[in-house]
This record gives structure tokens, sequence and C-alpha cells, in this order.
């Protein structure tokens, strides 16, 4: 007991000689950070997008944090993955991916994925013991605009809904244009 006392004695008298700093998502990570996410391998859409075609699956991470994710859904998931993607282009109202949104508004296709269910118990999971890991895509979706004007952001129907072939990758979306987000 008094063994206890002394370390919690020890960590209050650390604690306010060196004020300790905690600084929140947003302000270490640029952009949307780091990701994984499905990279879409179809040529109608990769040919209507300024952006690599993706969904993503988490973002706002660290490279290292991104990798590691990327390595365990690949063990359990596998790396190909077959989505059905609806052909509406929808309004997305709040993605929450952070507070600081670099883009506002956003429009695009909402997703049904395969194993969805193992890949968001998953990330949940991960999250629930590390809330800053970065931010998890609650509704899988495509995104064909992002914008600051909602007045600027763009739809545009697909004539059908496609199944998909994906991949899953490591994703830098740290740019301030989509255009610029690269993968590996």
């Amino acid at each position: 007991m008094f063994f206890i006392i002394c370390i919690i004695s020890n960590f209050k008298t650390q604690n306010s000689k060196h004020k300790l700093k905690f600084k929140t998502m947003s302000q270490n990570i640029k952009g949307y950070g780091f990701g994984v996410w499905l990279l879409v391998e179809d040529e109608e859409l990769n040919s209507i997008m300024n952006h690599p075609t993706h969904i993503t699956i988490m973002c706002n991470m660290t490279e290292k944090d991104a990798i590691k994710l990327y390595k365990n859904l690949s063990e359990i998931c596998g790396k190909n993955h077959i989505v059905l993607c609806n052909n509406l282009c929808e309004r997305f109202e709040d993605t929450g991916y952070s507070k600081d949104e670099p883009f506002k508004y956003c429009s695009g296709y909402y997703c049904m994925i395969e194993m969805w269910n193992i890949i968001s118990y998953y990330c949940k999971k991960r999250l629930k013991y590390d809330p800053t890991l970065g931010s998890f895509s609650i509704r899988p979706h495509i995104t064909y605009s992002y914008s600051n004007d909602f007045e600027k952001t763009n739809y545009l129907n697909l004539k059908h809904m496609k199944y998909l072939k994906c991949k899953l990758v490591v994703a830098d979306i740290r740019a301030s244009n989509p255009a610029n987000w690269t993968y590996t």
C-alpha cells in the first residue's frame, strides 16, 4: 500500500512540475492523415473521379497505425474485396471523421461490403481501447465530390448499381487537394 501511495504522490509531483500536454487528433494530423482504404478497381468510376476512387475504412491515423491496421485486416479478411455500389449519388450529411472536417460538403455512393461486419467489429474494438487511433467510417461510401461550398457540390448518378472489385491499401491523405492523395 505504501508503495502505491509513493507512486501516486510522485506522479502528482511530476505532473505539476511538467504539465502534461494532450493534443487533439486534428492538431497532429494534416488533412485526413493516413488511413486504410478499399481502392476501387473499376474503369467507369475511375474515369469520372478526380481523385483515387476509394472507400475509407479508417482515416486520421498516423502512418504507423495505418500500416498496422492494414496488416491486421489483411490477415483477418484478405486484401481483395467485393463491394455493391449504389447508383444514386447522394449528399453526405456528416462523415464524422473530425471536428474540423477538411471538406464540409460531399456527395457520393453508399456501398455494401461483403466483410464489413468483420472489418467494423475489429476497428470499433481497437477504437474502444484507443480512441485516438483514428476515425472509423460508420457507413461505407465512395465519395464523388469533395467541396467546401454547398453550391459547388457535384452529383452524378451511375447507370446501374454495380459490383466492384476493391483492394485493401494504406493511404496518404494529408494533401489538401484529393487529387494528390496517394496509396500503397
